[in-house]
């Protein structure tokens, strides 16, 4: 422990909502382009890039496999160097990532296939830093009663960029749909075939190239002349007290039972979401819904799920402890949501567009909500272990899980009516798990015990 800090009021800098949001806009872009291609159907893609069914769900997979490979490692350098540096990293990867794809006008098919891999690794290394970094950044830089508010609007941006990545299947025409809602062909229009041609859609991923990658190098520069690693004073306590070794810590977790159990709670079921949003489109299109209904609900499932997030942060905030509770009664009523939103493509239940959207907002809502919350519980529930390991180790499991999911969709024997029921029971099996599990919360207890008086919240600097 620290005793000079004891006792006193800490010093809480304006400027905590400047990387704040910094790091949110690059989690957004990270994650929008990771989701890039998913919500275009394949044909499209076939038809105008000449990419085979195999290569469209391996590309997600590669910023996966990266991922997966560099997450623990960065994680433990955060905790030993902080977040600046490898903050910066991370943006240079995505001005990697956007960068590239920009030359797709300039070379041939062949040539693009490689230089998109290339892209979807660069973003793999740039989603290492914007996943785990949340609770880092809060617990340096915020006071206790808005850490679990800070925490769910960084983590939460991720959602918020995979939402994002569904208006591509908005912006870019759809060739399916063009040629399979027309009953007699003899009648297409010259002017309709040249739709169908592709050159609308190249056209299209062309110019979000190019505003992708604007908008990254907006970021870097703002990143580059302002994202500090912490305040020049602490916010809270916790966070100058004394953590265990990186080294140690690291070891401490690979044996740390409740912290596993724990993760393998948040790895399963927001593994599977994650992966089902990234094949949404084609998964619908076995149900007949159409690419552009398909990203609809993509959109409102990220989008309700970032504000459901933020609302989670700021409730928990008010009422510190119930992080457990909170996260069960969630994934409890996301499962409902999801097992609505399957009887309804298997049409046992009476289909229509408001109970689609109906069940994918209430779904979205209440599954991602718990994303900010279990990274709270986690760093609770092993402090004084450093925070950055315990996230990176929990992001890596989420991404494990999710690379098995994709790897199995690659299999076309597996089919994909096992894919809505998957999401819509894992949540359910998670919930009755948490229900037997005791929380502590060692970081809020240090904070509550020694914090007597509020923080200072003026501070220009």
């Amino acid at each position: 422990n620290n005793p000079g800090n004891e006792r006193r009021p800490k010093v809480v800098y304006r400027n905590r909502w400047w990387v704040c949001f910094v790091f949110s806009l690059t989690a957004v872009l990270q994650a929008g382009s990771w989701n890039f291609y998913g919500p275009i159907n394949g044909d499209t893609l076939t038809e105008i890039y000449g990419w085979s069914t195999n290569f469209q769900s391996e590309l997600p997979n590669s910023a996966n496999f990266v991922f997966c490979t560099l997450v623990v490692p960065a994680a433990v350098w955060v905790d030993g160097k902080g977040v600046r540096v490898p903050f910066l990293v991370v943006c240079a990867a995505m001005l990697l990532c956007t960068g590239l794809r920009c030359l797709c006008p300039l070379v041939s098919e062949a040539a693009f296939e490689v230089i998109s891999t290339a892209s979807m690794l660069a973003n793999g290394v740039a989603g290492t830093g914007t996943t785990f970094c949340p609770p880092v950044i809060s617990a340096v830089w915020f006071p206790v009663q808005e850490r679990n508010l800070a925490t769910a609007i960084m983590a939460t941006a991720n959602y918020v960029g995979i939402g994002a990545g569904f208006l591509t299947g908005f912006a870019v025409p759809s060739l399916r749909n063009t040629t399979t809602d027309t009953t007699d062909t003899a009648d297409i229009s010259a002017a309709a075939v040249a739709a169908a041609s592709g050159q609308d859609a190249l056209r299209a991923l062309n110019s979000t190239y190019y505003l992708c990658a604007g908008l990254m190098v907006v970021v870097t520069v703002a990143a580059v002349v302002n994202f500090p690693s912490r305040p020049p004073s602490a916010a809270n306590v916790s966070s100058t007290t004394q953590k265990t070794g990186v080294k140690q810590g690291f070891v401490l977790l690979l044996r740390h039972g409740r912290f596993w159990f724990l993760c393998a709670c948040m790895a399963v079921p927001l593994g599977v979401y994650s992966g089902w949003l990234l094949v949404l489109n084609d998964n619908l299109a076995a149900y007949h819904l159409s690419q552009a209904e398909a990203s609809s609900l993509g959109v409102v499932c990220s989008v309700a799920g970032a504000v459901a997030g933020v609302s989670s942060g700021a409730l928990c905030d008010r009422f510190p402890g119930r992080l457990k509770e909170m996260v069960m009664l969630l994934y409890t009523l996301a499962s409902l949501a999801f097992l609505w939103l399957t009887l309804i493509c298997l049409k046992v239940v009476p289909t229509s567009d408001v109970s689609v959207y109906a069940a994918g907002v209430v779904g979205g809502f209440c599954l991602n909500a718990t994303y900010p919350l279990f990274f709270e519980l986690c760093v609770e529930n092993t402090y004084p272990i450093g925070e950055g390991s315990t996230a990176g180790l929990l992001t890596w499991s989420q991404g494990i899980i999710q690379t098995i999911f994709l790897a199995i969709l690659q299999d076309n024997a597996a089919g994909t009516s096992w894919i809505n029921w998957t999401v819509t029971m894992s949540p359910l099996a998670a919930a009755v798990c948490l229900f037997f599990f005791t929380a502590r919360y060692d970081r809020l207890n240090m904070d509550q015990l020694h914090e007597t008086e509020p923080a200072d919240t003026n501070i220009d600097r």
